[in-house]
């Protein structure tokens, strides 16, 4: 990625990316999505590098989703757990849940993607019959849904969103989709106990294979902040000239915060990663001359972009080439 020659070269760049779903007042989690594509998306990129070292690529991580990782990972250390349905399925007793906690269930467990994630398994499928089926008698029928149900419905939630590798490779797995249904407690720890090494295992995993030279890590400013309009708002009529503004021209210390967030980032990596990004995947891909000055500022080999937004900012970007190309790449 940081070098450049005359001939026309493919960098595969992923983007690994998830808002910040805690409660900064409780330290819950309000939603499950970092700990579910942790041990489904992040788990198999992982498996395929390792197990395939020619591939060459780059990764990028944004702080904020790396913050959340490692607050999983410590959940599991300290056995604090502040994810709600996480928590639940380690609960020893399920015939005695909450109101509360049974809605949680019967609300999460079917949130995927049908044709992949729950049609493939009749257990499951089972298990989504016979919920439309009280539902369609009424809402009432559900709260006496049985204790049994619900924790078959949470380790098939689960099981669903599990990395196909692990799915594939891991003897607990293996034997908790073959055996069905009528999970224990047992059962629900094991599972419980995979998931916790799974997450702890994420950035190890990838700090090996940047230190072997296999992938490229690269970054977003922490918070994954639109950086250009935190600058300047006028920087959204680069590709979108006719639109409305804010009265105000920019965001009150915006420049700065952009700054701030960079930084951030930078330490985030290092501490992380053990070394320094060459590169920057902005959050949604967007630029601005301002930005990549920033960038050059914290001493940024590259930045990055999608062709949705470098195509209606060309005009932008053949001018910012003649003034940054020299010291930043811009892809």
């Amino acid at each position: 990625m940081t070098s450049h020659s005359s001939k026309l070269d493919l960098a595969l760049l992923w983007h690994m990316h998830q808002p910040d779903y805690r409660d900064y007042k409780t330290g819950e989690f309000m939603l499950p999505w970092v700990y579910l594509h942790a041990i489904k998306d992040y788990t198999d990129m992982a498996h395929h590098l390792e197990n395939h070292p020619d591939i060459r690529l780059v990764v990028n991580f944004v702080p904020v989703l790396l913050d959340q990782l490692e607050d999983y990972a410590d959940q599991f250390t300290s056995g604090i757990i502040r994810d709600p349905l996480l928590r639940l399925l380690a609960a020893p007793d399920f015939d005695h849940l909450s109101p509360d906690e049974r809605l949680l269930i019967l609300n999460s467990c079917f949130l995927n993607n049908h044709e992949t994630m729950l049609k493939p398994y009749p257990a499951y499928q089972q298990l989504r019959d016979l919920y439309d089926h009280l539902q369609a008698i009424g809402d009432k029928e559900l709260m006496y849904i049985s204790g049994q149900y619900l924790a078959d419905l949470l380790v098939w939630y689960h099981l669903a969103w599990m990395g196909e590798s692990v799915r594939r490779e891991n003897e607990c797995i293996v034997h908790l989709m073959s055996q069905e249904k009528l999970f224990s407690h047992g059962d629900r720890i094991l599972l419980f106990n995979l998931i916790g090494t799974l997450i702890q295992g994420i950035i190890p995993r990838y700090r090996k294979l940047a230190e072997s030279g296999q992938i490229e890590l690269s970054t977003t400013p922490h918070y994954h902040p639109l950086a250009p309009l935190l600058i300047d708002f006028n920087s959204a009529r680069d590709s979108l000239p006719d639109i409305s503004l804010p009265a105000n021209s920019a965001y009150p210390g915006g420049y700065n915060r952009v700054a701030a967030h960079l930084q951030s980032a930078i330490d985030s990596h290092r501490q992380r990663f053990g070394s320094e990004p060459d590169g920057i995947w902005p959050a949604e891909g967007s630029v601005s001359e301002p930005l990549l000055n920033i960038l050059i500022e914290h001493g940024r080999q590259w930045c990055a972009s999608g062709e949705g937004v470098l195509g209606p900012s060309i005009r932008f970007i053949r001018s910012a080439r003649i003034t940054i190309s020299k010291r930043i790449w811009l892809f």
